[in-house]
Formats: structure tokens, sequence, C-alpha cells
């Protein structure tokens, strides 16, 4: 079960007809953006009015190995989404190119009021949607509440053992932003790598 509370309203939860990485896409009828489910962490606005929002989970989902419960209901049916109409898939068509402008390898520099920290930006597509990691010193953050509308970014990340908060523009391979750690603002700014010539059974830089 999930919360559906937002600060301003409580929201109807419905079925899209999307699908990501074999998981229901849900939306809401109050906005009409977007709900995905983040493993066990509940469920993030990744389209719409509401994106970046996050609803907790009220106690952790049940999975099963879809071949266990067949044995345990062979009278399941499986729910396939119909084809969507054209108007939905020139919006996907469209998202899909505006991910473009922020998957990659990003070197980025946090300019702290008594030092400066570099680390590395990875941004890559998943569907219709972005996923991706913050490395430094040899450690992977995963972005938490990753959002991009246009030419802003937003995410969350660990950074340095508190919850930083970004938000940021990118344009011309490059992103410039913030990081709000507690009542602290920390400049950040970075560019694209370009994509390393590879053979082709070696991966890419950004994996």
């Amino acid at each position: 079960m999930c919360s559906r509370q937002l600060p301003d309203r409580i929201l109807e939860l419905d079925t899209s007809g999307y699908t990501l990485n074999n998981t229901f896409v849900l939306y809401d009828q109050e906005t009409d953006s977007l709900w995905y489910p983040r493993k066990e962490d509940g469920l993030d606005a990744v389209s719409g009015p509401a994106q970046g929002a996050h609803l907790e989970f009220d106690s952790k989902p049940l999975v099963r190995k879809l071949g266990d419960w067949r044995r345990e209901h062979p009278d399941t049916l499986i729910m396939v989404p119909p084809p969507l109409p054209e108007v939905m898939q020139q919006r996907l068509e469209a998202q899909l190119a505006l991910l473009q402008r922020f998957v990659g390898v990003w070197r980025m520099q946090l300019q702290f009021p008594d030092r400066q920290v570099q680390g590395r930006m990875v941004l890559r597509a998943e569907g219709a949607f972005l996923a991706g990691e913050w490395r430094t010193q040899g450690n992977a953050f995963p972005l938490q509440g990753l959002g991009a509308k246009g030419q802003r970014i937003w995410f969350q990340c660990n950074l340095g053992g508190h919850l930083a908060r970004f938000q940021g523009m990118a344009q011309d391979d490059q992103i410039r932003g913030m990081f709000r750690v507690g009542n602290d603002q920390v400049r950040c700014e970075g560019s694209r790598l370009p994509p390393r010539p590879r053979s082709v059974d070696e991966p890419s830089n950004d994996e």
C-alpha cells in the first residue's frame, strides 16, 4: 500500500497503460502526472505537474516470482497494455528526445567555502525516464527523485553522509546549479565528457 497524500491534496491513482521494466506506471487523476515505483522506496512522479514529488509505501509490496505465482494461480491472466494513441506516442517520442540532452558522463565540481570536490555524474535513459548515480572517491551514490524538464534537472543524493538536493540547468554540454545540504548551498558546475572510442566488446564509459 502507498500513501496518496501530497502537501496540498490527496491523490486518486490508477494505471496509465504505460509499462517500464515490466512494471506498470500509475497516474493520478488530479494532475495527470505519471508515478513510477522505485523498488521498495515508494512512488516517484516522473512527469507532469507533480514531477519530483515522492509517495512513501505504507507497507512494503510483496514480491513474488511470476513462475511461483502461476503455479499457485494457474488461471491468472496477464494484462497487455493497448497500443498508445498517436498523441501519446508523440509525447513519448518527445520525452525520449529530451532525455538525450542529459544522458552521458558529466565531470562535476562542487565549490565548498574551503575546498573543491570533484565527482562524476552518470546519467542514462531507462525507457522514458532518467536514472543515474553520483561517483566520487571510488563510491557510487544513486540519484533519487531524478527529473528533467526543458533544460532543468533536479535530483537528490548522498553527499558526505548528508542528503543533498540539486537543481540546475543543462545547456550546450554544460550543467550549472546548486546543491542544498541542510541550510547550506554549494555551487556546482560540470561538463559532459565526449564518448570514449571503444571496441565492440568494451563497455562504454557511462556503464
